[in-house]
């Protein structure tokens, strides 16, 4: 160890005239120096390797590693324009398209959604029909005649679907006083298991949970909906701080979203808090995330950093929602104008989100990670009640299902270029469709309810 001090001053034994000294010192934070008079004419050498000539070879590699850096970066866009032309050749070659021609037979209200099963079929759930409805994506066929049954009467009777961990399908009772259970193998139906369930618009929308039970999400009821399809139970769980009955127009939550660690997220429509429900223990939670006021939200996605944004129906602000963190924010997105303006979201392949118009006219684009909106690449789009709910696509693309519009909507997020296809032979009137279901085939097929068709999306490829 060298305290204080030490100079060592090298007399030229080996040349004859000494060109200068060698200082060798350690200062008061305990480094150790080494110094000549003159670094450039007398190196210092470590273990036999010039120090000096080893910084000089350092900073030229640093430079071309710099060089390099630059001719990637100049690559990769090259590579992105690339992608981005090949995806609008691909896209030109098998574009999108809308049809409208699987009969599904006449009356209004017929279903409310439904939910693909492990055999490949979509079932749809009865609002007002007296038939579940089944879908064959590779016939492109419906069938409406297999379950039938007397108990399936009634109007407004379930609204929203989900599979259960035991492969059977579950309707979330609207109206209805029972949990309707299709066993899609044997195409058979119960409505008395679960049953003597009293109340009106209880609950619409279903969550399929990671444990295999179905969450049904409340709408006018005060209470959380969690079905146990092993053992065939419901509980149902008070949530703190709604009111009994009618809760006003929408109801206290209208959309709901499962994240990873297997909670499931209520996003507020007239409730003041996130509704968080945990199907491992049965419990739900209105008081971490609440407080939340100023309108309502319709439709909610996770983006790809964790956190839930969910778009403004009346409210002028997007909620943003951090699961990690519980709060949730209003202020950083906010000052958007006009009501009812987007109606469901989904995420496009690029990582942004996107707002489906009902009334808004144009296409609500919200960058995750910079909490920036975009309302003008995708906009002009007149109409009422254009379009509610969405779809992601296999491909990336979003579809909005159509409502009183008479055209299917398909973004393309990687080009922001929206096409809207239109509907041969649809007939006057509004809510045609109600919810959309991803096939395998990667069609999208919306739900009929005061139309006698079956709505068939493709995003093209």
């Amino acid at each position: 160890m060298i305290r204080g001090l030490l100079a060592v001053f090298v007399v030229g034994a080996l040349c004859r005239v000494c060109p200068g000294n060698v200082v060798l010192e350690e200062d008061g934070a305990g480094a150790f120096h080494i110094n000549t008079s003159d670094p450039h004419q007398q190196p210092v050498f470590v273990n036999g390797m010039d120090v000096q000539q080893m910084y000089t070879r350092l900073q030229e590699q640093q430079k071309l590693i710099e060089v390099q850096q630059d001719m990637l970066g100049a690559q990769n866009l090259a590579i992105q324009t690339l992608g981005n032309t090949l995806h609008v050749f691909r896209s030109a070659s098998c574009p999108a398209s809308a049809r409208s021609t699987i009969s599904a037979g006449s009356g209004d209200y017929k279903w409310n959604g439904g939910v693909l099963a492990p055999n490949g079929h979509i079932y749809a759930i009865p609002a007002a029909a007296t038939a579940i409805l089944i879908i064959d994506p590779n016939s492109n066929t419906a069938d409406r005649t297999s379950i039938t049954h007397s108990g399936i009467s009634g109007g407004r009777k379930w609204h929203g679907t989900a599979l259960g961990g035991n492969g059977f399908i579950h309707g979330i009772p609207y109206d209805s006083r029972s949990v309707l259970i299709i066993n899609p193998n044997t195409k058979t139906i119960d409505t008395t298991t679960i049953s003597g369930i009293s109340g009106y618009q209880k609950w619409h929308g279903a969550v399929a949970a990671k444990n295999g039970f179905v969450v049904g999400i409340p709408r006018d009821y005060y209470k959380a909906l969690i079905i146990d399809p092993i053992t065939n139970r419901a509980t149902r769980h008070s949530i703190s701080g709604l009111p009994a009955g009618d809760v006003g127009v929408g109801g206290s939550y209208n959309s709901a979203l499962r994240l990873d660690n297997n909670l499931i997220y209520g996003i507020p429509r007239s409730a003041p808090a996130v509704l968080i429900i945990d199907p491992s223990t049965n419990t739900v939670d209105t008081t971490s995330i609440a407080g939340i006021s100023g309108g309502t939200w319709e439709g909610a996605a996770q983006a790809g950093n964790g956190l839930i944004f969910s778009v403004p129906y009346s409210s002028k602000s997007v909620l943003i929602i951090d699961p990690k963190l519980r709060t949730a924010d209003t202020t950083t997105i906010t000052g958007i104008s006009g009501g009812r303006k987007w109606h469901g979201t989904a995420p496009g392949g690029n990582g942004f989100i996107h707002g489906i118009p009902y009334d808004s006219r144009s296409v609500l684009i919200i960058n995750p990670n910079t909490k920036t909106i975009d309302t003008t690449t995708i906009s002009g789009i007149s109409g009422y009640q254009k379009w509610h709910g969405a779809v992601a696509a296999k491909n990336g693309f979003v579809v909005g299902i159509p409502r009183d519009y008479y055209k299917a909507l398909i973004i393309d997020p990687i080009t922001n270029r929206a096409t809207r296809h239109s509907i041969s032979g649809l007939p006057a009137g509004d809510a045609r469709w109600y919810g959309g279901v991803l096939a395998d085939n990667g069609l999208i097929y919306g739900i009929p309810y005061r139309v006698g068709t079956c709505l068939v999306m493709d995003p093209g490829c």
